[in-house]
């Protein structure tokens, strides 16, 4: 039985000499006057771990200005080095809540490690704005800084003045005790300091701005409203009145020697227990709205360490967030807690001032959750401002700027959205409406004969067309998305060939010489309008199926905006093959006005496509230039594509259907006028047709040992240039003689040998008709070839 108990008791020696304690290590950084703190908690961790037995050894390692170079914000970018590269070299972190946001990807998940009911035990208000992130708690609060307001408690009883409730109130009351003090000779007291100093400054003017709120239960005002401008029109007031900027922007130092010396009226600083003035929470616009902010200053778990590391860390976490330690360490030590409860604990407010924490609950903070409130938000939200309070930049402007740097703007009717956005709205609501209207053009009396080139279907058509590539405009409109990226090309490529369609089939057809394809269109009008629009609605299809990305554009001091990009090669293709067709388009319209441009029945209407299919070609080079070019300024980007799609309507709409109604307002003298140089021009362009002849002849009897390829070639720019320079149509292109055509397509499929005859005749006559012209004028070159030509000499 003893030597059962013997090796029972040397069993017992050698397990626990083999237990080896878990060692937690923590890191921080505290300014000397707190940092005293850590080591308190860490050993009362620790002596907690051994009465428990729990295995667990905690290292807390503190930077201060003191012991390292790195002063706070370092530390911060530290930390999150650390974290990023998911190092373990330390467990857990305590940092202040403005690193929430940063930090929070990395941090242990809390609600599912710690009882829901010690989580809850905390402030509800500094959990939601400070210790969560994507609505997971990330974070406990181990303690908290205060700010508070200091009145001169000897000051105010010997002027029979109280503590203010609200900012004129202390305007009053520190103008007349300055007043006062200075018929003493006291001219070193300071009314109000501010604390607007580049170490507090976005706190400061936070928790100012809150204090403007319309209600005690009003979310803290928004930056463009009214109350933020009235707040910060007051801030500089009382720094003008009662204050100065040196004294503002004065450093922490000059402040606490204020807060020990009494030489100041009121005050603003974290709170610390003084004799010569009475803490509480600071005035507001009104009696009833105050503000006090509050500081978190969190404990976390880093998620990349081990199981068992995470369960010695939440041990760890569990026992200084909880009220035991709480109330024994935090608050016994000077320190604020977030748990509520804890200030109706009349031994709690013997160790500290519970009346001052209750004039400040709930607590509030700056909800650091936001994604806007980084370092670098903060950083330059105090920059903005101060340049408002020192350097007097217009409260507008500052205001602008601040807002810049997290708006992300884009086209919209409301003002407040986009200044540019309604005044762009109604200039294409009012150009849309002229467009529609002036349809009743084509039933007027007086502009009917101006409108003959195209049937009234037709120019509805083309006046469609406008109107589809106009309202790719709306496109722009809102945060450009997948959807609105792919409809701006295929509206604007879309309502680019509507309108020009009806016009290019009038051209084919219009044609002054026989051909197939004039043939083929005026008996098919149908099949081509439905080959034209094939096309193009395939490679929209096709392209759809690539989605397009957006790209942020961020300008330090200007407007963020987000442009449509494609970095697919297919998509890139895709968009490419689109706007080869619309150039294809344009370059047949543009053969086609060359071929047709002495024609008399549309002398007016081609000069005015020739111009309009240039400025539509300048439009379609700079569209696809900027394509592959980033602007980054909002305004020119919008400004420069909006132009560009009111440009190619507005052209169209003008040049080919508009300016053909303004020759019925033209005089009959005047209209003589023109009649008379368009005859001249045509009698020039006959002599130029004979003189065409005359070397076409040349060119026939010189061709003969040419291979036929370049005859081809060569007969059909000879066809090119005596249509250019031919004035009249053999062919009836008249519309009443398209429509009997069309009116009978019908027919002719259900009797093709009867319209095939009737339609051979046709062709046959304006063969006939052709060849008999060409005759003549071959004819007539063959005697200025015989006259012109010398006489060869006879061989000798």
């Amino acid at each position: 039985m003893n030597y059962i108990l013997l090796l029972f008791l040397i069993l017992s020696i050698i397990n626990l000499n083999g237990v080896k304690a878990v060692t937690v290590n923590a890191i921080t950084f505290s300014f000397a006057e707190k940092a005293y703190i850590y080591p308190i908690l860490m050993n009362a961790f620790n002596d907690y771990s051994k009465k428990e037995e729990l295995g667990i050894d905690l290292k807390i390692t503190v930077f201060t200005p003191e012991n390292s170079t790195s002063l706070y914000n370092e530390y911060g970018a530290t930390v999150g080095t650390l974290l990023s590269k998911k190092s373990t070299k330390y467990d857990m972190y305590f940092y202040y809540s403005a690193y929430v946001s940063d930090y929070g990807p990395h941090l242990l998940n809390l609600d599912e490690w710690l009882p829901k009911e010690h989580i809850e035990n905390h402030d509800s208000g500094i959990l939601s704005s400070s210790c969560t992130y994507n609505g997971h708690t990330v974070g406990l609060p181990i303690s908290l800084d205060v700010d508070a307001f200091y009145s001169n408690i000897a000051l105010l009883t010997s002027y029979n003045k109280t503590v203010p409730e609200t900012w004129d109130e202390l305007i009053e009351t520190s103008k007349y005790i300055l007043e006062k003090e200075r018929e003493k000779n006291n001219t070193s007291l300071i009314g109000y300091n501010g604390l607007m100093n580049v170490s507090h400054g976005s706190l400061s003017i936070y928790e100012y701005i809150n204090t403007f709120r319309k209600t005690p239960e009003s979310p803290h005002p928004s930056l463009k409203s009214q109350e933020t401008t009235d707040a910060l029109k007051k801030l500089k007031e009382i720094m003008n009145e009662v204050s100065s900027a040196s004294i503002f922007d004065s450093p922490d130092e000059y402040t606490v020697g204020n807060l020990y010396s009494n030489n100041a009226i009121f005050l603003k600083f974290w709170y610390i227990p003084t004799p010569f003035f009475k803490v509480s929470s600071f005035p507001g616009w009104k009696k009833g709205i105050l503000g006090s902010f509050s500081i978190p200053y969190n404990f976390a778990i880093s998620r990349y360490i081990d199981d068992n590391q995470k369960k010695a860390a939440v041990k760890v976490l569990e026992f200084m967030t909880s009220e035991s330690t709480q109330k024994n360490v935090i608050i016994k030590n000077s320190l604020f807690s977030a748990i509520d409860k804890l200030y109706d604990d009349p031994e709690v407010c013997q160790l500290t001032n519970c009346e001052f924490v209750k004039s400040v609950q709930p607590f509030t903070a700056i909800d650091y959750t936001s994604p806007e409130f980084n370092e670098r938000y903060l950083e330059r939200y105090q920059h903005y401002v101060f340049e408002y309070l020192y350097d007097n930049k217009p409260l507008s402007e500052a205001i602008k700027l601040i807002e810049d740097m997290t708006k992300e703007y884009y086209l919209s009717i409301i003002p407040d959205d986009s200044s540019i956005g309604l005044i762009i709205f109604i200039i294409v609501i009012i150009i849309s409406l002229i467009m529609t209207s002036s349809l009743s053009l084509l039933d007027m009396k007086k502009f009917k004969s101006r409108y003959e080139y195209l049937s009234k279907s037709e120019w509805m058509v083309t006046i469609l067309g406008c109107l589809i590539l106009i309202g790719s405009v709306f496109t722009l409109y809102g945060i450009p998305n997948n959807v609105l990226c792919h409809f701006r090309i295929i509206l604007n490529s879309l309502g680019f060939i509507v309108s020009l369609i009806p016009t290019l089939y009038k051209l084919i057809i219009k044609i002054p010489e026989n051909n197939g394809l004039t043939k083929w269109a005026v008996i098919h009008r149908w099949e081509f309008y439905f080959i034209t629009f094939i096309i193009p609605v395939v490679l929209y299809g096709l392209k759809f199926i690539v989605p397009y990305t957006t790209d942020d554009i961020t300008i330090k001091e200007g407007e963020n905006f987000k442009i449509c990009s494609m970095d697919s090669t297919l998509g890139n293709l895709f968009t490419y093959f689109i706007i080869f067709y619309d150039v294809l388009i344009i370059l047949m319209m543009l053969l086609l006005i060359f071929i047709e441009w002495s024609l008399e029945e549309s002398y007016i209407t081609i000069r005015l496509l020739l111009s309009a299919m240039l400025i539509n070609t300048m439009f379609l080079i700079i569209y696809s230039i900027l394509l592959k070019i980033k602007i980054r300024n909002y305004y020119t980007y919008h400004i420069i594509h909006i132009g560009i799609i009111i440009g190619f309507a507005v052209s169209n709409y003008l040049l080919i259907y508009l300016i053909n109604g303004f020759f019925a307002f033209v005089k009959p003298k005047e209209e003589d006028i023109l009649n008379t140089s368009f005859n001249k021009r045509a009698q020039m362009n006959t002599t130029k047709v004979s003189v065409l002849s005359t070397a076409t002849a040349n060119s026939r009897f010189s061709r003969t040992s040419k291979n036929s390829k370049m005859s081809q070639l060569s007969s059909i720019s000879e066809k090119i240039l005596y249509c250019h320079y031919k004035k009249t149509n053999n062919m009836d292109t008249s519309q009443a003689h398209i429509e009997i055509i069309h009116s009978s397509n019908h027919t002719y499929s259900n009797q093709p040998n009867i319209m095939k005859e009737s339609g051979n005749n046709i062709i046959g006559l304006f063969q006939r008709e052709f060849s008999e012209e060409s005759h003549n004028l071959n004819e007539l070159a063959k005697e200025s070839y015989a006259v012109h030509s010398p006489i060869p000499e006879e061989p000798k």
